[in-house]
């Protein structure tokens, strides 16, 4: 097999682990950015997507879901998973 065969046997293989941890990943971090907590945090949801929680309030600039970019990624229950953030402060910032 040529290295450009093996290479994109390895992008494959990491493609599928990826996709595979997704919704583990997904769950961790929506729960603790949902979570109660004076800190300040943020997560990158991808390359220029992130959730930040500041003086207790929440913060979605430009959210979106793996399968957005990869279509073999198990698709996410965002609506479901956000709904607990009932009365919480949320902003959502979109472009």
């Amino acid at each position: 097999m040529d290295r450009f065969a093996e290479r994109q046997t390895r992008i494959g293989q990491r493609r599928a682990e990826v996709s595979a941890s997704y919704p583990a990943v997904f769950s961790r971090m929506i729960a603790e950015w949902i979570a109660a907590g004076s800190d300040d945090r943020a997560w990158l949801m991808y390359s220029a997507n992130y959730l930040f929680r500041t003086n207790n309030i929440r913060w979605a600039i430009d959210p979106l879901t793996l399968n957005w970019r990869m279509n073999d990624a198990p698709k996410a229950d965002v609506a479901r998973k956000l709904m607990v953030v009932k009365n919480k402060a949320v902003i959502l910032l979109e472009y």
